[in-house]
């Protein structure tokens, strides 16, 4: 079988089978990508080296990982159906991902990016990303119809079509009258119906980090969320409201998100009560 029959079959199975569309995508596109790759030898023929090959190109560990994750579905699925006898995915090393630190830009860093010469969507973009927290699929989704102006408040739908309800930043709702009356802020190019793709999103906000000159190759435009929960605690909002502002429905993944100031770790070290300390022990040395 060929892989575009292969892969057009296993995007069948996945959506049949409820995962959500955006996983369906990326299992797909990482499909594409090893069949683009691997295009010189038949499916049968696969083996783990070849997936390694793909894996140790470079990028991030949890990246890998989620190839991995995605590999293994796609040559499980090939298996269980018969077009491949072996699968070479299987015995993939689990790949080691160490716990993320937190990784904002600098507000002057964010100027610096809106003011790179980014065209006026890209600017309300990275508004989305930092004053608002939205992810790049989120902010791809983005309608006027989701804007209350009554309320001053934002629905955003979220992860798992979760939506939550943010206020409007005062930067945005200025932003508002330019944008579309109607339907998508971003809405898909060459004439395609919906919106524009996540990944577009994300390219724009490289390009224009890439712009400003800002190198830090650690700084994405998923950074610019890192940006918002960090601001938003270190200007006195707790970390339970954080949350429900980021979308997250753990705690623990919005510490993931914030950085703490050296300047507040040295002031809540200074603002430890202090006991008594005497200058000497006060024991006498025995005779």
């Amino acid at each position: 079988m060929e892989w575009n029959d292969a892969i057009a079959l296993f995007a069948m199975s996945q959506t049949a089978r409820g995962y959500r569309p955006r996983t369906v995508e990326n299992r797909v596109e990482l499909a594409r990508r090893v069949g683009r790759q691997l295009e010189h030898k038949p499916l049968r023929k696969i083996v783990k080296l070849d997936l390694q090959r793909i894996l140790a190109r470079g990028i991030m560990p949890s990246s890998m990982q989620r190839e991995r994750t995605d590999m293994q579905a796609f040559f499980r699925y090939l298996k269980g159906e018969g077009i491949i006898r072996t699968d070479p995915s299987a015995e993939l090393e689990r790949i080691e991902v160490t716990k993320n630190k937190p990784r904002p830009y600098t507000v002057a860093q964010i100027s610096l990016m809106l003011q790179s010469g980014a065209y006026h969507r890209t600017r309300v973009m990275i508004i989305l990303g930092y004053l608002h927290g939205l992810r790049a699929h989120e902010i791809a989704k983005v309608q006027t119809r989701d804007f209350d102006l009554g309320t001053m408040m934002f629905t955003v739908l979220g992860k798992g079509g979760k939506e939550r309800e943010i206020p409007i930043h005062p930067v945005l709702a200025a932003e508002i009258p330019a944008m579309p009356a109607e339907g998508y802020w971003f809405p898909a190019r060459g004439g395609r119906e919906g919106h524009i793709h996540w990944r577009s999103v994300s390219s724009l906000m490289t390009k224009a980090k890439q712009r400003a000159g800002i190198a830090d190759a650690r700084l994405t435009g998923h950074s610019l969320r890192h940006s918002f929960g960090t601001q938003l605690v270190r200007n006195g909002t707790d970390l339970r409201t954080a949350q429900v502002m980021l979308g997250h429905s753990s705690l623990a993944t919005t510490e993931l998100y914030v950085q703490v100031d050296e300047d507040r770790l040295a002031q809540a070290s200074a603002a430890l009560p202090v006991p008594i300390i005497p200058p000497r022990s006060g024991r006498r040395r025995a005779a």
